[in-house]
């Protein structure tokens, strides 16, 4: 079975939901990597709010994302960003 790994393409960050985040599968996603991080989680305050609503939806066990090189190398949970951040579980954020 392996690890299951989804990439998304480039896009630029999103207050409104990014109709091709639509497309990534809800179950078998282990990995999910993309360019911007999520907001509010290893993003140095500029994450894109798209990303943590695919987050929520596809539950994947880590997230990895680079574009904000300043938080570069920092990593935590779901669980360790708070109550606003409860639908995101046990998924790890890597920048």
């Amino acid at each position: 079975d392996g690890v299951r790994t989804f990439g998304k393409d480039f896009y630029w960050n999103m207050e409104t939901p990014n109709p091709y985040d639509e497309l990534i599968p809800t179950e078998g996603v282990d990995v999910l990597i993309a360019h911007n991080p999520a907001k509010g989680l290893v993003d140095g305050g500029h994450g894109c709010v798209s990303s943590v609503e695919t987050v929520k939806r596809v539950q994947p066990r880590l997230f990895v994302c680079g574009h904000i090189h300043s938080a570069g190398r920092t990593v935590m949970s779901g669980a360790e960003a708070g109550e606003k951040h409860s639908e995101l579980g046990s998924t790890i954020f890597v920048n």
